[in-house]
């Protein structure tokens, strides 16, 4: 059966938009990443949910750093469960008095204006201990896993440490500066496919 000039051009018109529907199918599912997403929502919440716990601290006249401390740790048993390779590091204080806790998977080099230079374990790197025990005359072995923050340094609380803070955390430096007003900050942390992505927000007085 002879095609028609008209059928023709249908058809081909037709095969076109099947191929430029298919390529385009394929260049959406190629570029649609949902890693990043999701981690930008993780930090976005502990930046929007962390301003809200201390707002409410300052309001009720409460332990503000008490309170940060339990809110992160809750907030990191729920993004854990999202993204097992985010970390998180927050300072809080000021020129007087300055917290520094280190929830990362790497030691933290502290360097401040004034004082001593410190450095914290990192408290989501995971050490793996061996137990042993004896049932019937057989010995038998088992591994646990717990991570640094239940045994090692998090965590320290410097005394006039000027007008900065130098942090090194895996060989990348963070400097803050230091204002009399209390602040907080935080750098938080993942890896997806070889690629590293950081939040450090700006730095707000409280």
């Amino acid at each position: 059966m002879r095609m028609k000039k008209g059928q023709f051009y249908i058809i081909t018109a037709l095969i076109i938009a099947a191929i430029v529907f298919g390529l385009t199918t394929v260049m959406n599912y190629a570029t649609v990443h949902p890693a990043p997403a999701q981690f930008y929502d993780l930090s976005k919440n502990f930046e929007a949910e962390s301003t809200q716990v201390i707002d409410y601290g300052v309001y009720r006249g409460e332990d503000i750093q008490g309170k940060v401390e339990n809110f992160t740790r809750a907030f990191l048993d729920y993004a854990i469960e999202k993204d097992p390779n985010i970390e998180l590091f927050y300072i809080y204080g000021n020129s007087t008095a300055l917290t520094i806790v280190n929830y990362g998977k790497n030691e933290s080099g502290i360097n401040p204006q004034f004082g001593s230079n410190t450095t914290l374990s990192g408290g989501a790197a995971l050490t793996v201990s061996q137990i042993n025990y004896q049932v019937s005359e057989k010995t038998f072995s088992q591994d646990i896993t717990e991570r640094a923050a239940k045994f090692a340094k998090i965590n320290t609380t410097i005394s006039n440490p000027g007008d900065w803070v130098r942090i090194n955390i895996a060989g990348i430096v963070y400097d803050f500066n230091l204002k009399e007003n209390q602040q907080f900050t935080f750098i938080i942390k993942t890896q997806k496919g070889g690629e590293t992505m950081v939040k450090v927000p700006q730095t707000p007085n409280l």
